[in-house]
C-alpha cells in the first residue's frame, strides 16, 4: 500500500491529528481512496503513530510520564497496566504455579518458564510457541 502524507491545516499529516493518504489495493483498474487520521507521540524524538488519540494519550502517559496508576494492596508494586498488577498478585501474593512439566512434574507461574525448561532439559520446543506443559 502506497502512503503519501497530506498536507492539513496544521501541517503534515505526522502531525498530532494529521490526514494520511492511502491507497487500498482493489482491482487491477482500479484503486479505492482511504483517509485515515494519524496521531504521532509528542515527545521529543519519539516517532510512535497511532490510528487513535486515547492510543497515544496512553502511550504517552505510561512511556513517557511513566505513569503507574495500578498499585498492588499488598505491597509497594505499581504498574501502569491492569494485567501486569494482576500477574504480579498471581505469581507474588498467591505463589500460583499453574504450568506443570508433564516429564518431571516441575511447576512454573508463566508459560515462557516451562518452555525454557522443556527445551533445556527435555529437549522438546520448536521454537513455534507451542509447548506440551499442562497450563490454565
Amino acid at each position: 500500500m502506497g502512503v503519501e502524507v497530506e498536507e492539513t491545516a496544521g501541517g503534515t499529516g505526522r502531525e498530532r491529528g494529521g490526514v494520511v493518504i492511502g491507497w487500498e489495493e482493489g482491482s487491477p483498474r482500479r484503486k479505492k481512496r482511504k483517509e485515515r487520521k494519524v496521531f504521532v507521540c509528542p515527545a521529543q524524538g519519539c516517532d510512535r503513530e497511532f490510528d487513535f488519540k486515547s492510543h497515544v494519550d496512553n502511550h504517552y502517559r505510561t512511556m513517557h510520564l511513566k505513569e503507574k496508576k495500578y498499585g498492588c494492596e499488598q505491597c509497594e508494586y505499581r504498574s501502569s497496566r491492569v494485567g501486569d498488577l494482576n500477574k504480579h498478585v498471581r505469581i507474588v501474593h498467591k505463589k500460583e504455579m499453574p504450568w506443570v512439566c508433564e516429564h518431571c512434574k516441575a511447576a512454573f507461574s508463566q508459560k515462557s518458564n516451562i518452555s525454557y525448561h522443556l527445551r533445556a532439559l527435555h529437549g522438546e520446543g520448536d521454537g513455534g510457541g507451542g509447548d506440551r506443559g499442562a497450563g490454565p
